[in-house]
């Protein structure tokens, strides 16, 4: 069903939002132009970072993103009245940023995260390498933040190291299923953010599939819809699997 983006986006609440932009008839704007043979791959640099500095210009933070040769996704945190005051987390975040993370892995472009040009996570990974070694406990330790503003921006509740982790086994399994087992910390993680181990990693592989328009438990999903004027909203079967109980 069609909503209009201007309904979708809540004008007064906080929230995340996954957003994705596609090129038309068959164009590979950032890639390798199979119909020229023009390798286009150098603008993925550039929507990066006109990426973040547009971050830095309005309201929103970054907390994922991966572009590529056709399409690129984006994890946002807009929060529409900030600006007039520049002074409940929503776990459902860490699978649409792992998502998104996951892109070149899912799109079999690679099998490491740190080769996953053009996404957040290397961008994280990269700044753990520029870290004084005395610095990088502190800093896998501390909560995920943005990437454009981290020191201002909303943290989230699981650590760097425990994300990278998760991240790190999710695109393993993508790659070869039922050949790695879930880490015990990682079990832990997800039964802290009250998510069930068994179907996350369907969640990643299907998330375009099982959702639209909204991403969360089940009663969010059913506010969202009643907020819009819809009798339903496509993500309902697949948010009761993904969580332990009700929230």
């Amino acid at each position: 069903m069609a909503i209009a983006r201007k309904n979708i986006v809540d004008e007064e609440t906080p929230g995340f939002y996954h957003c994705t932009n596609r090129c038309v008839r068959r164009t590979f704007l950032c890639g390798l132009d199979k119909l020229t043979g023009i390798d286009y791959s150098h603008r993925k640099d550039w929507l990066e970072k006109r990426i973040f500095e547009l971050c830095k210009l309005f309201a929103v933070e970054l907390y994922a993103f991966a572009v590529m040769d056709n399409h690129y996704h984006a994890v946002l945190y807009l929060e529409p009245k900030a600006p007039l005051n520049w002074s409940k987390d929503e776990v459902a975040v860490f699978s649409c940023m792992a998502y998104v993370d996951l892109n070149p892995i899912r799109a079999r472009i690679t099998e490491k995260l740190e080769e996953s040009n053009n996404t957040a996570i290397k961008k994280r990974l990269q700044t753990i390498e520029e870290k004084e070694p005395m610095d990088v406990q502190a800093y896998l330790d501390a909560p995920v933040t943005g990437l454009s503003n981290p020191t201002k921006s909303k943290r989230l509740p699981m650590s760097l190291k425990d994300y990278i982790e998760l991240v790190e086994w999710t695109g393993k399994s993508i790659v070869y299923p039922n050949k790695s087992v879930m880490p015990f910390n990682i079990q832990a993680s997800l039964h802290r953010l009250n998510l069930q181990q068994t179907h996350w990693l369907k969640q990643i592989e299907d998330y375009g599939k099982c959702y639209c328009h909204v991403v969360g438990p089940v009663e969010l999903i059913r506010e969202k819809a009643k907020q819009l004027n819809q009798k339903w909203l496509k993500g309902i079967r697949a948010a009761a699997l993904l969580y332990d109980k009700p929230r």
